[in-house]
């Protein structure tokens, strides 16, 4: 049995040939997505879930006659037939990239990879990066987990410098600042926002429509309801 390339991208076609009996294909969480006939040759388009796809060939009694292995990867891109498209996508990940690189912040024990120290930034900044990025459940996880009993949200984290804590100087509303256990971090909410939540909220549709890690984004679900609920009923909202 051979095929036509070891390594492909999710929709390429791979062709099988000197293949008698039944080609089996399995994706990269052990799924069955082909069972083709051959009297020689077949071709399969490659679906699925990315990693290693396993190609097998079995005789008319199921037995195992031939494996073969395919990674399957892909990155997002443009490719059309019109240069300009295929330019502009690379100057606007080039723009994407340049200067912003992940920052991680460890908070209570554990590193959370954010694209912002800024709740705000980072939600804007993943409606681009989610296509090449697949660190999006961080920022979430972090602004969930420290969000106060009533449902609010801070605006970010930082390491406590200097140049960092002119907002712990200005603005002294209580609740409004949250220390770190890991020495030198500290959360804080600017008084006058009033969109946090909603970005809070935002930051975790997007995430889920990145990753489609349903069962993950029912676990924040309640805190995205209190949040809404905290941004609609708050005083000071």
């Amino acid at each position: 049995m051979q095929l036509s390339a070891s390594q492909a991208r999710p929709l390429d076609t791979i062709r099988v040939s000197e293949a008698v009996g039944t080609v089996l294909v399995w994706d990269g969480e052990g799924r069955e997505y082909a069972r083709l006939k051959s009297d020689g040759q077949v071709e399969f388009q490659v679906s699925g879930t990315l990693g290693t796809h396993h190609v097998v060939l079995t005789t008319g009694t199921g037995r195992i006659r031939e494996r073969a292995a395919i990674r399957v990867n892909c990155e997002t891109s443009v490719e059309s037939s019109d240069e300009t498209w295929s330019r502009l996508f690379g100057m606007l990940k080039w723009n994407l990239f340049k200067g912003r690189e992940a920052k991680i912040v460890p908070f209570e024990g554990r590193p959370h990879r954010l694209f912002s120290d800024w709740l705000r930034d980072h939600c804007y900044i993943m409606r681009g990066k989610k296509y090449f990025d697949a660190s999006v459940r961080d920022a979430v996880e972090l602004f969930g987990r420290t969000q106060a009993e009533d449902g609010m949200v801070y605006d970010f984290i930082m390491p406590k410098t200097p140049q960092s804590t002119g907002p712990l100087r200005r603005f002294r509303n209580p609740g409004h600042v949250r220390r770190s256990d890991d020495p030198g971090y500290f959360l804080q909410r600017v008084p006058v926002e009033a969109d946090v939540e909603y970005l809070y909220v935002d930051t975790l549709h997007q995430a889920w429509k990145a990753i489609g890690d349903t069962a993950w984004m029912t676990r924040w679900l309640d805190s995205a309801v209190r949040a809404m609920d905290y941004c609609r009923a708050s005083d000071i909202r």
